[in-house]
């Protein structure tokens, strides 16, 4: 009995140590993810992203632009465009409702994959698609805008987000910056983007940075 009680009596003093340990954070697990930078605007996406209806963007045509709400999320990867306006990308719906996208490879995976993410509507018609004038803020027709594809500038998903220009100039001096092909207009981008490869795990072909 001796013996056994002093066994248990240093398993007892082991078991006090590793909690003193825990509680100073000393003893970390070494599994603890990092804590995410603070500019870091990657969230999880949810299961899916409904459609704004018209009535938040009182007195406008479906074929308008509408200004991007801060708590809109994208329709794809669940990020708020409205912090990356730079990029951002928006769909409307004949009826007016409205979705957005944090950039316009993502609006041009969600019209691949409408039948998928767009089950409600993928049958309905569009009124417009728009694209942000990168470095300008304008909106800019999808069909009609220049994009830069692959150059080292970073979009929201810390990958190529292929920004849009108003014109060849300014696209041409993106490229001298930074590189990238010059892509004219959003039917080759969408050619282009659908002929290319996507990372495994990403709905939208571009990864998640934590």
């Amino acid at each position: 009995m001796v013996r056994r009680g002093g066994f248990v009596a240093r398993i007892g003093l082991f078991a006090l140590v590793i909690l003193t340990l825990f509680a100073a954070g000393r003893l970390v697990p070494s599994a603890t993810p990092a804590v995410p930078a603070a500019d870091d605007l990657c969230v999880v996406a949810p299961t899916r992203i409904e459609a704004l209806p018209a009535e938040a963007f009182p007195g406008l045509r479906p074929d308008q632009a509408r200004a991007i709400p801060a708590d809109a999320r994208c329709s794809v990867c669940g990020m708020y465009p409205a912090r990356s306006a730079r990029f951002a990308a928006q769909l409307i719906y004949d009826d007016g409702a409205t979705r957005f996208f944090d950039s316009p490879v993502d609006l041009v995976h969600f019209m691949r994959e409408r039948g998928q993410l767009d089950t409600a509507r993928q049958t309905q018609a569009l009124a417009a698609r728009f694209v942000t004038a990168f470095g300008q803020g304008r909106w800019l027709a999808f069909e009609d805008a220049v994009f830069v594809h692959g150059s080292d500038v970073a979009g929201p998903m810390r990958v190529d987000g292929a920004p849009a220009f108003a014109d060849l100039p300014s696209a041409r001096r993106f490229i001298a910056a930074h590189g990238g092909t010059l892509v004219r207009g959003g039917a080759e981008l969408t050619r282009r983007l659908s002929a290319a490869p996507t990372n495994a795990g990403s709905p939208s072909g571009h990864g998640h940075m934590h």
